[in-house]
C-alpha cells in the first residue's frame, strides 16, 4: 500500500522548516516513531495521527485527505439562545464547532477501521456505548473550545463539564457546572443519576452509508437548567439499575440550539 499519510506528514514538516526532534519535543512521541511512520514502515494509531497534526499545525484531514469522510456542520441549523452564553459562557459556536470535532474524531476512527477491513465504529461497539462515546467527544469539543471556561470532569463523574477560569457571578450561577446527555433517534435522554443543573442533550441518528459503515450526525441539540423534580425514576429492562429520564414536559421546555430538519426522525415536529 502506497504510504500516502507517511508522505503528506513529511511534506508539511518540511514546509514547515521542523526537524523530527522538533515534532517531537510538541507532540510527546519519539523522533524515531515519527521518523518509521513517514517511511511507511509503521501505521499511527487514531491517537498519534492527532498527536502528530496538532505538532504541525494542521488538521487531521489535511493529513488523511479522505473527502469520503470528512463534513462540515451545517451553521444554518444554529440557533440563537441568549440565556445559554448568560447562564454559562458557552456561546452557539462553541457547541457548533463541539459537533465538528466529534464528527472529525469518529470519521478519523471509521477512516482507519475500513482501511483495516473491519467495520465503522457503530457497527463494532453496542449503542449505548456508542452513545458514550459521543458524549466524551462532545465534551472534549466543549471543554477545548470554551475559552478556557471549563475543563473536562474525571470519568463517570457528575458534571461532565466543570468551571475552570471565569468571573465569580458567571461560576455562580453555572454551579457545579454542566451535564451531558446523548440520546438515539426519538429517545428522551436519560442517565442513573437525577442531579439539578445545567444540561446539555444531544440526539443523533445513524445514516447508513455502506454495508460496513454508518455514520453519526446529530440532529437535535437542547440546552436547559433541571431539576430533580424534572426525571422520571423507572427500572427499565436491559439498564443496570434505576434510570433517570427527562420527562417530556421538561424536555419541551429546553432551548433547542441546534436543529437539522433534513435528519429529524419525526415527520412532524416543533423546536
Amino acid at each position: 500500500m502506497e504510504n500516502i499519510i507517511g508522505k503528506r506528514i513529511l511534506s508539511y514538516r518540511k514546509q514547515k522548516a521542523l526537524s523530527l526532534e522538533d515534532v517531537a519535543s510538541v507532540t510527546g512521541l519519539h523522533r524515531t516513531t515519527i521518523g518509521l511512520i513517514e517511511r511507511g514502515e509503521r501505521e499511527p494509531t487514531v491517537s498519534t495521527l492527532v498527536s502528530i497534526a496538532k505538532g504541525l499545525g494542521v488538521s487531521v484531514f489535511d493529513i488523511i485527505d479522505d473527502n469520503n469522510y470528512s463534513r462540515e456542520v451545517p451553521s444554518k441549523n444554529i440557533i440563537a439562545c441568549p440565556s445559554l452564553e448568560s447562564n454559562t459562557g458557552i456561546t452557539c459556536d462553541m457547541v457548533l464547532n463541539s459537533i465538528q470535532y466529534c464528527y472529525n474524531l469518529l470519521d478519523l476512527i471509521d477512516t482507519q477501521l475500513l482501511r483495516a477491513g473491519t467495520e465503522s465504529l457503530s457497527h463494532t461497539v453496542e449503542l449505548a456505548n456508542l452513545s458514550s462515546i459521543i458524549g466524551n467527544m462532545l465534551g472534549a469539543g466543549l471543554a477545548n473550545y470554551s475559552q478556557g471556561l471549563y475543563v473536562r470532569n474525571r470519568p463517570h463523574a457528575y458534571p461532565d463539564l466543570i468551571p475552570n477560569t471565569m468571573p465569580p457571578e458567571l461560576k455562580n450561577t453555572v454551579g457545579e457546572g454542566i451535564e451531558i446527555k446523548v440520546a438515539l433517534r426519538k429517545n428522551k435522554p436519560k442517565g442513573h443519576l437525577p442531579k439539578h443543573g445545567h444540561y446539555f442533550t444531544f440526539r443523533y441518528i445513524l445514516r447508513e452509508l455502506s454495508e460496513k459503515h454508518n455514520v453519526v450526525e446529530i440532529w437535535e441539540v437542547k440546552y436547559g437548567l433541571l431539576s430533580i423534580d424534572d426525571f422520571a425514576i423507572s427500572n427499565t429492562s436491559g439498564d443496570s439499575g434505576k434510570t433517570a429520564v427527562i420527562k417530556t414536559d421538561a424536555f419541551k421546555r429546553m432551548n433547542t440550539i441546534y436543529f437539522d430538519s433534513l435528519l429529524c426522525p419525526y415527520k412532524r415536529y416543533n423546536y
